[in-house]
């Protein structure tokens, strides 16, 4: 099956004349043996911790081009001794690892605070509150999130899975509370009253004209505005998902904070990726289209803009560069370091075991 779809993918782009990322690097090399690309005088590579064999290949063709290949080596700084200390759970590590920071800077306000993780998105979950209490604005997250993890894009699915028939009680119950979706005052106290009859009822599942007439006028006509079509292409959904949530009184009369201003920012770049789809994808039901934009926002990784704060929440890799004046290394208790090895199946595990992937 997979032989059958990689073939039909390359007689697909072929037909397009399109050129994906994975083969991007082996154009590249193709050029410069070629001779049709000029090789640059000299390169330096920085961050190469393993290089794949098709980055490897693409290095000896650019220095058969002629080019001189400088690889970065580690910083030898000098350090101060490390220290090793125990925490009863991730929470009280958070506080303890900003309130470290927080010193560092007092004694030292230019001074450059690294936190690095083993899991920095779960770590970022777990330590905001804590950074935020106690070092404030001068916390930045360099791994980002899913998108998807963000309150303000969950409540936007949350509002298209209105889409669907049937809608489980939770969904309601985000829908109906969701601080996200506009509504005068006096409806939301009707919505919280209505979510609580529903959970005393005690249904798992609801319609949407179950919703309508309960009080919630602002509800009630964006629920008689709700159709699903059987089928469209991806552009079309995309579409009809903006659509609904503005219906919804989705962010509307919200003043937004920088963070939220760019996540939503970035929810509209994965509707337009989306939309993108349409010259590789059949029309897709309703259900196809939430699962495709539900893959698209968890693999979109949501960084706020860095302004250059001294506290810096990073990956092991990215910390291995950094060159921070003051480290701090969460979570390396027996579960999370080393970390569990995660093979493709798509590769010998010979060769990966050789290539130490």
């Amino acid at each position: 099956a997979f032989f059958e779809w990689s073939r039909a993918y390359q007689t697909k782009t072929k037909h397009l004349n399109a050129l994906d990322a994975a083969c991007l690097s082996d154009w590249i090399r193709d050029r410069f043996a070629q001779s049709v690309l000029a090789a640059p005088s000299q390169l330096w590579l920085a961050g190469f911790e393993d290089s794949t064999p098709q980055q490897e290949d693409l290095l000896k063709a650019i220095e058969r081009a002629g080019c001189h290949v400088v690889e970065s080596q580690f910083l030898d700084l000098p350090s101060e001794d490390a220290t090793l200390r125990s925490y009863p759970d991730q929470n009280s590590e958070a506080y303890a690892a900003a309130a470290w920071a927080r010193e560092k800077l007092e004694r030292d306000p230019g001074c450059w605070v690294g936190i690095a993780a083993s899991n920095p998105a779960e770590t970022r979950t777990l330590g905001a509150q804590a950074f935020r209490e106690l070092v404030g604005d001068a916390f930045h997250a360099a791994s980002g999130l899913p998108l998807v993890s963000l309150p303000i894009i969950y409540s936007a699915l949350l509002v298209l899975e209105t889409f669907r028939p049937r809608l489980e009680r939770e969904t309601v119950t985000g829908i109906l509370l969701s601080p996200y979706l506009d509504a005068p005052p006096e409806e939301r106290s009707s919505r919280a009253r209505l979510d609580a009859s529903l959970r005393s009822y005690g249904g798992l599942h609801w319609t949407l004209p179950a919703l309508a007439d309960a009080g919630c006028p602002k509800l009630a006509a964006a629920i008689e505005g709700c159709e699903t079509p059987d089928a469209l292409p991806p552009s079309a959904w995309a579409r009809l998902f903006a659509q609904r949530l503005q219906n919804f009184g989705w962010l509307s009369g919200l003043v937004l904070d920088n963070a939220e201003a760019q996540a939503v920012e970035a929810w509209r770049d994965s509707l337009t990726q989306m939309s993108s789809l349409d010259l590789v994808s059949s029309e897709l039901t309703a259900t196809d289209a939430l699962a495709l934009l539900g893959r698209i926002v968890r693999d979109t990784p949501f960084t706020v803009d860095d302004l250059g704060q001294p506290v810096q929440l990073m990956s092991m890799a990215e910390a291995a560069w950094a060159g921070c004046d003051h480290l701090w290394i969460m979570g390396l208790h027996e579960d999370a370091w080393p970390a569990a090895p995660a093979p493709t199946p798509f590769l010998p595990i010979a060769l990966q075991a050789a290539r130490k992937v």
